[in-house]
């Protein structure tokens, strides 16, 4: 049994669940740890279900005990420990998806943040990544703006302010200058669209860059749902920017991204090779 930890936001559960998918799809058994969002100081929430009506293999706390070791509230009081069991398994000590397939026992723990981790489910992935029915008249906005020469600006604030030592200096007024320009240069026409947890501070930082439409959606997924919409995309460097120009079908888009993704990191496999990085 191979047991995927699911944590972080609904873009990273994307992600594990596309690894989880991958497995699956190669015949290990498979079962998703949902345990992190249990916990009293765990500000997200599980989404796939609500999002997508994706439904997981859970595994017990038992099944976690015996597969990862440590008690069963082991990510509270003995999280040390499980970096020593032998039955973990990172992105970097696991290096590439095949490398999973001749293991029987194993503990995934990590976001998993490129498409080298699903090759072989990616199209049943996009399938599986269907939004749930929304209000009609969101769902008219939607088919409007895809039938636009529509750019969807992607802005992350929130918790990206607050971590500048690991995403600051990227996303920046000057990254943003440069895409618009791109965009301008690729597109006729376009229409612009700005997707922000905190739209009063982006616009206060893009008023001077581009003349847009500052959207503001009650649900996160309908933001994700809105920006693969658009026709175009223009990046943050976050996992939920990243699905929604995944689950972009315009053949056409032109996707532009920062040339980092944090400050810490080679995330050079994040990138998909379409994208122009600025």
């Amino acid at each position: 049994m191979i047991i995927v930890r699911f944590q972080g936001g609904i873009g990273n559960q994307m992600f594990q669940y596309a690894l989880y998918r991958q497995l699956q799809e190669k015949g290990k058994t498979v079962k998703a740890d949902l345990s992190t969002f249990q916990s009293a100081k765990e500000i997200r929430s599980f989404k796939l279900q609500e999002s997508f009506d994706i439904k997981l293999n859970v595994a017990s706390d038992w099944e976690i005990f015996k597969v990862a070791g440590g008690s069963n509230s082991f990510f509270k009081l003995v999280v040390r420990k499980l970096f020593k069991q032998k039955n973990l398994y990172t992105e970097n000590r696991i290096g590439s998806v095949e490398n999973f397939y001749g293991i029987k026992t194993g503990y995934a723990n990590g976001y998993w943040q490129s498409k080298k981790w699903f090759p072989d489910v990616a199209d049943s992935i996009k399938k599986e990544f269907t939004f749930q029915i929304t209000k009609p008249e969101f769902e008219k906005l939607c088919n409007r703006v895809s039938g636009e020469q529509s750019v969807s600006i992607h802005v992350r604030m929130g918790d990206y302010v607050q971590n500048a030592d690991l995403y600051g200096g990227i996303c920046t007024k000057e990254y943003y200058q440069k895409a618009v320009e791109y965009i301008k240069q690729k597109v006729c026409a376009p229409v612009f669209y700005v997707i922000s947890d905190e739209p009063d501070k982006a616009q206060a930082m893009l008023k001077d860059i581009v003349q847009a439409e500052y959207v503001q959606n009650e649900i996160d997924y309908e933001d994700m749902q809105f920006m693969s919409s658009c026709r175009h995309n223009i990046l943050a460097n976050s996992s939920f920017s990243w699905w929604s120009t995944y689950l972009n079908k315009h053949e056409d888009k032109v996707v532009v991204a920062p040339s980092r993704w944090n400050n810490f990191e080679d995330c050079t496999n994040v990138y998909v090779k379409e994208w122009f990085l600025i």
